[in-house]
Formats: structure tokens, sequence, C-alpha cells
């Protein structure tokens, strides 16, 4: 509803939605076929039908959501909101809750005493709301279902006797995940509107976080989820746009830059042991762990042991003692030497320490729009500085001691006698000193790059031509690029890694490069 008495503006909105998911699935399984051919693939040619497998489950989500938006004059603006979200995925008693937000601005341009010529418009704004989620969540973690499986029991062997047991805890005190956020911003355009800018301050907590809870190996099953701890981000974002004209030439050039900081806060309800770190099992071919959360860092913090360079020769080898004793007893020239953290004369994960999260020192785009006559060109860019990657890639093509794979041919510049320069260990078929086996911060890579995103040149034919051949027409003949090039020193396949930074050999962007044309009668 809206309505408008005078200088006075209402808006009133009134939202329910409601979903209702009930899905069953049945799958059967046949085996020994006398004949592989797509023909026979039938269950009724099969020798053996294994037991069939069901799966069943019901979901709901209803939402109300109730706004109220006012302005008065367009120049001071206030407006409130409540939603109140309902699940089936959490017990009765926590179905529901109330998630409200508000808004406030004050456009300063507007009042009487604001007298700057070059600024057409200023604008001020502050918001701060709550939202759930409740995404990661079990259908039924309150009453998690008992696992079925097929197992093989008797004299006969035969694997086709079901059997039931409790594959993970149920919670039925779990609670929806809130994320609280406030943001302060500005809106600006100055010089008759050719220039506009955007500033945003934000931060935002996200409590009771719903995880995987800590396992009690005693109880051989897995952990329940749990809402355990507390994330904060807070950081800020900048964009501009200018616009102008000189001549026949149309322009503008836009840029946008953010950095963002992150925290975890605390973990509160993950466990019961005084525990202040999450282990992620996040991995490279399950060799590789390189993420610890932990209480007043960054999430998925970076933890590997520290390589502090290659052994030039058995001198430096045993030289590298405790007590008497080679800390890396096994190393050969052209191994790694890794740093002893915790001084206990060995080798091992007890040697990690914290390096940064993959979190950008900061990102930032930018772009141009050119119009001259009839010709029309665009291009945009697109970078992040100060990110380092855990590059995954080299433990599966540039270790020598892996059966299977095909190695990248930079493993050529490893280590030799005669490269004693060289950053990568020597080539072996073992790998006794864990050159590969150990999470390292050698995998560490600096991910920094820029990205040309897409250029595209276009021409569109003079209307007057066109009239004379379809008149009211208009044709445009175009060829654009995407992601064209890309600079950085990253020496895996693609920089832009995303997620946690764990490079396992993303499959690449591709280079694409469009022609044509576009016809409107």
């Amino acid at each position: 509803m809206k309505d408008r008495f005078g200088d006075h503006n209402l808006d009133v909105t009134a939202i329910y939605s409601s979903q209702h998911t009930d899905f069953e699935k049945l799958t059967s399984k046949g085996e020994g076929f006398s004949n592989e051919q797509a023909f026979n693939q039938y269950l009724s040619n099969a020798s053996v039908i294994r037991n069939p497998n069901t799966e069943v489950y019901e979901d709901a989500l209803t939402s109300a959501i109730g706004r109220v938006m006012y302005n008065y004059k367009n120049r001071y603006f206030i407006s409130g909101s409540i939603r109140r979200d309902m699940t089936s995925r959490l017990a009765a008693n926590n179905q529901a809750d109330n998630f409200p937000s508000a808004t406030v601005g004050w456009r300063l341009s507007d009042e009487s005493f604001f007298n700057v010529g070059v600024i057409n418009d200023l604008k001020f704004r502050a918001s701060w709301g709550q939202i759930g989620n409740i995404n990661s969540v079990g259908y039924y973690s309150f009453d998690v279902p008992l696992n079925t499986t097929v197992v093989t029991i008797g004299e006969d062997a035969s694997f086709d006797d079901k059997g039931a047991f409790v594959g993970k805890q149920s919670n039925p005190d779990l609670n929806w995940e809130v994320s609280e956020s406030i943001n302060f911003g500005l809106d600006a355009a100055l010089f008759n509107n050719s220039l506009s800018l955007t500033f945003d301050y934000f931060e935002k907590s996200t409590k009771g976080m719903i995880l995987p809870g800590l396992e009690d190996l005693n109880q051989g099953t897995s952990a329940a989820d749990v809402n355990g701890g507390e994330v904060k981000n807070n950081g800020f974002e900048i964009s501009a746009s200018y616009s102008n004209k000189i001549g026949d030439l149309d322009f503008t050039v836009n840029a946008n830059t953010s950095v963002l900081d992150n925290e975890l806060v605390n973990l509160d309800g993950y466990n019961k042991s005084g525990i202040d770190f999450i282990a992620h099992s996040d991995n490279v071919r399950g060799v590789l762990r390189p993420y610890r959360s932990e209480v007043n860092r960054a999430l998925y913090s970076v933890y590997v042991v520290p390589q502090v360079g290659i052994f030039q020769n058995q001198a430096e080898i045993d030289a590298y003692a405790k007590d008497g004793n080679l800390i890396q007893p096994n190393a050969q020239p052209g191994d790694f030497k890794f740093t002893d953290s915790n001084d206990d004369g060995k080798i091992d994960d007890n040697d990690k320490v914290f390096y940064d999260s993959y979190q950008p020192d900061f990102t930032y785009n930018f772009g141009l729009n050119l119009n001259y006559k009839n010709f029309d060109l665009s291009m945009l860019f697109q970078g992040v500085s100060g990110v380092e990657v855990f590059n995954g890639y080299k433990f599966s093509t540039y270790n020598a001691s892996l059966t299977g794979y095909n190695l990248d041919n930079r493993a050529l510049d490893a280590w030799s006698s005669s490269n004693t320069g060289a950053t990568t260990p020597r080539l072996s078929t073992k790998d006794d000193n864990q050159n590969f086996g150990l999470a390292s911060s050698w995998y560490l890579e600096d991910a920094s790059y820029l990205r040309m995103k897409n250029v595209t040149l276009g021409y569109t034919i003079d209307d007057r031509i066109m009239r004379s051949v379809l008149p009211g027409s208009s044709l445009r003949f175009y060829i654009s690029a995407e992601n064209l090039f890309t600079v950085t020193d990253y020496t895996g396949i693609d920089p832009e890694v995303g997620g946690k930074g764990l490079d396992i050999a993303r499959y690449p962007l591709s280079r694409t490069i469009t022609a044509g044309l576009s016809l409107s009668l």
C-alpha cells in the first residue's frame, strides 16, 4: 500500500510465503548381466538384484514479513521491518524466530542551509538488521534418523542382510543461526551530476553459528550440529563513476574497491572441553590439511609447517640437529628444510604455525565505456591484491613419488647438483623427507592478479542507412572477448581460486571470443 499526503510519503508492505517439500526416492541395483550392451541393461536381465534403497523426507518453511517505509519531502527517510520465519528442521520449541531491521536516511543537500555549488546531491544513511540462516541444517537435526546399510553376515557370505545404526547424534536444542549487520554510508553527486561517489562501512556478526560439533570418539558416531561460536566481519567499500562528453566522444569511467576483515570471536557452545579451535577437514588428496580456525584469528586461517629453504649439501643436514640428533634424519641434499617450531627435535604436524587466511588486502575493479559517433567500446578489469593461496596443485603434479600422474613440466626445474638455485625439491620416487606429504608454507603463493574480464567493440549502422533499408530498424556489429588476459605471479592454473583459497587444480576460466550482430526491427 502506498499513500501520499502533502509532503509525507508512506509505503506499507506485507508478504507471506510458504513452501513445502515432500521427497521420496527408491533405487535398486542389478548386477551380473550376460551382456553389457545398453539394450540388455535392465533389472529383469540381472542375475543378482540387491536390496532396494529408499530416501524420504519432508521440509517446510514459512515466512511472514511486514515493512513500513516513510519519507518526508524526500529528505528524511525511515523504514522498519519484521520477519518471522518458521522451519520444520528444528525441534518444535525452536522452529520460529523473529528478525527485525531498521533504516534511516538524510538528504543533506536538500536542506536550506546547504549551499555547496559543486555538490548536487548528498545523502547519509544507516541501517541495522538481523536475518536467520538454517540452510546447513539437516532435515531432522533434532531427531536424526537411523542410518541403514546392507552387510555381509553368516556362513554363506551373502551381501543381503540389512543393518541399522546411529550415524549422527541429534540436538533438540539447535536454534537459528543469526546474522546481525550494521551499515553506515553516503551517496554523493558532484559537478553537475557527472561524478557519483558511494561509500559504505559495514559490520556483520554471525552468532550461534551452526557447526558440526566436536566428536566424542567414545560414542562412535558423528557429533550433532551445534550453535557454536561467533564470527565478526567488518570492512568498507568505495565506488565512483565519472561521465562526460568531449565533442562527439561520450565516456564513463567507473571504479570500485572493498576491504574486509574477518575474526572468529568465540566458540561458545562448540564443545565442553575448552578447545578454542576448529581443525577443518578440507584437504588435498586426503593428505594435506592446511586450515584451522582459532579464536581471535580469521576463519580458515592457514596452519602449516614453515619451510625455510632447501638443504644444499650433507653438511647443512648434519648441522641441523638438537642434542646431537638430526632434526630431519631422512633428508638428503635437495630436500626441504622445515622449522622445528616447537623445538622438540623432530618435524611433524605439531610444528604447524598460523599464517593469514585467504582474505585479500583489497579487491577492486574498474571499467571504461566509450561512444564515438557510431562506435562503442567497453572494458572491465577485475583483481585482488595481497592474497595467498594454498597451491595443492603442486602436490600431484610436482611430486614424483606418486603414481598415475603426469608431472607438470616445471618439475624439470627441480633441485639438482647443477640447479642449486631451484625452489622445487629434488625429484624422487620416495618422499621420505615429506617434502610433499607435509602441509608446509611452500604451498603458499601470492595469488594477486589483474584480469581483463570483458572487452567489447561495436559499430552501429547509421540510422539514415537503416531507414532507407528497413524503416524503424537498427543494426549493430560487435566483437567481444571475456577473460582475455590475466597478470599474475601465481604458478597454479588459475589465481581466482575462491572459497577458502584451496587450489586442487580447479578448471580455469575459459577465454571466450564472440562476434555477432544485433538487429532490431
